[in-house]
């Protein structure tokens, strides 16, 4: 499911679902004001803590900063994306990133 938001109606069926889920997502909306939120912190360690319980792969998306980096990484997030991995890219410079990957030093997760 590339679009899902956690609801109080949507947790219920999570078992029943007869298609495989390997992503867990956490908005960039929650992500945004990490870790100043304390609410925004609660809920991404919620959703960290329901992709680990899972067995699932926990993302988070609309990172920027590297106060943001170190809140998810303290909490077990399993992968970032956002400004601070890097900025849209063109087709061919993205082309070029994927044939020669560089390291982000202090990024890795």
């Amino acid at each position: 499911i590339f679009q899902w938001t956690i609801s109080a109606q949507a947790i219920p069926l999570l078992p029943t679902w007869k298609f495989p889920l390997n992503i867990l997502k956490i908005d960039k909306s929650f992500v945004q004001y990490l870790p100043q939120r304390i609410d925004d912190v609660a809920i991404a360690r919620t959703i960290l803590s329901l992709a680990r319980n899972m067995v699932l792969k926990s993302v988070a998306e609309g990172v920027e900063k590297d106060e943001q980096l170190e809140c998810l990484k303290e909490h077990g997030c399993d992968e970032i994306q956002g400004f601070l991995v890097s900025e849209p890219l063109m087709v061919d410079d993205f082309t070029d990133l994927l044939a020669n990957p560089q390291p982000l030093p202090g990024k890795k997760l």
